[in-house]
């Protein structure tokens, strides 16, 4: 195979003269069917089908729902994605830079992508064409991109210490304001009147910035790794950030005061959006899960489980009746709210069993260790043995 390979399972083949058949998982999100005749002199592999899926080769990195809830934009190494939520299908496949940010500007006509190298490239979403690409738009990578309230500016996030905004022109993104913030930016967000911007730092701070001024009217401090995603509730009352200490932090915008620290993930959190509207928010981790929280109780409200591997990427909709998370298991998933009550104390037992299983398939795995282990030392212990007494 010209791509790594990921697991393989045997295929059953009814007449005993027919080649073994093996369906293999490829690294590249593909599945293949490989054929090897086993009395020829040289069983040698032959490739006997590909199947190609629709989805990205690589992780999606991030993910970005339109202005009116229809579409969904993903971006991974290489390539970027659009998908209808109606049909499910992908609508738009944009060749881009390693794509680390996503966001839909312009009435939702174009699509920007902020890349490892520090590029910024607009998309027009009807015919495909990269429009413009900003190559010097950053001197690194692009963490962070958010849209502002009417769809027509950008701000993005670097790791060369600087958040940009940007205008779009036309069929152009041209920069408005360059400005320092001391440390890289892993993550920036607007205020939803677009005035402000939230910026999460590498030294696990966050500053609340005026984009007229570039003053810092708020300094956060409290979390003790990087923060890797901020964004402001939609009356903006409260903030929420997260950071690679595995904890969400809910602050005051008016004053910085801190109204709560949780533990949110056994991994470190990823990102954070909020529900237009409300006090809810969602955050997402390297643990694999989605965790929906009540920042007015400070109440976990329901856990959402599906991913197999890290969820990288996170968006809510407008109506708040859609999550899209993007996961390194290579799949963009789409949760939809329905109308099923959710009873706390059942979420919590549920969680508390979650825990506990978790727990105990670790010590099962801790002790069929030591067991290998011990296992393995005498078995050397008796071979050494041997070769003295022979000696």
């Amino acid at each position: 195979s010209s791509h790594k390979l990921h697991s393989f399972a045997f295929l059953q083949s009814k007449p005993a003269s027919t080649p073994l058949r093996l369906l293999v998982a490829q690294r590249d999100n593909s599945a293949a069917v490989w054929e090897v005749d086993l009395k020829a002199r040289s069983a040698a592999l032959s490739e006997a089908g590909v199947a190609t899926p629709a989805g990205h080769k690589a992780e999606p990195r991030a993910v970005a729902l339109s202005g009116d809830d229809a579409m969904v934009a993903s971006v991974s190494d290489g390539e970027a994605r659009v998908w209808s939520l109606g049909t499910r299908q992908c609508t738009r496949s944009l060749g881009c830079g390693y794509g680390l940010s996503v966001a839909f500007v312009g009435s939702n006509q174009f699509v920007a992508v902020g890349t490892k190298a520090g590029a910024l490239q607009l998309f027009e979403l009807a015919t495909g064409d990269m429009l413009s690409e900003e190559s010097q738009a950053h001197g690194g990578a692009v963490w962070g991109l958010d849209v502002g309230p009417r769809g027509a500016s950008l701000l993005s996030a670097s790791a060369d210490k600087t958040v940009c905004t940007w205008a779009l022109v036309g069929s152009r993104l041209v920069r408005e304001q360059s400005i320092e913030v001391g440390d890289d930016a892993m993550c920036a967000s607007l205020t939803p009147d677009g005035t402000k911007a939230l910026v999460g730092l590498l030294d696990a701070t966050v500053k609340l910035v005026d984009l007229d001024s570039q003053k810092t009217l708020l300094l956060l401090y409290g979390h003790k790794l990087p923060v890797l995603s901020v964004a402001a509730s939609s009356d903006g009352q409260l903030a929420a950030s997260v950071s690679a200490d595995k904890s969400l932090k809910l602050w005051g915008l008016d004053f910085g005061d801190l109204h709560r620290s949780i533990y949110a993930h056994t991994e470190p959190v990823t990102a954070v959006a909020w529900v237009p509207k409300t006090h809810y928010l969602f955050t997402a981790g390297k643990d694999g899960l989605l965790k929906h929280w009540d920042a007015d109780t400070y109440t976990l409200i329901h856990v959402l489980r599906g991913h197999h591997a890290e969820v990288w990427g996170l968006a809510v909709g407008r109506s708040g009746a859609h999550v899209v998370s993007a996961s390194r298991d290579r799949s963009i998933r789409l949760w939809t709210r329905s109308a099923e009550q959710v009873f706390l104390e059942e979420e919590r037992e549920a969680e508390v069993e979650a825990v506990l299983d978790a727990s105990l398939e670790k010590q099962q795995q801790a002790a069929e260790a030591e067991e290998e282990e011990a296992a393995a030392l005498g078995v050397d212990g008796r071979a050494e043995a041997e070769a003295g007494a022979a000696g």
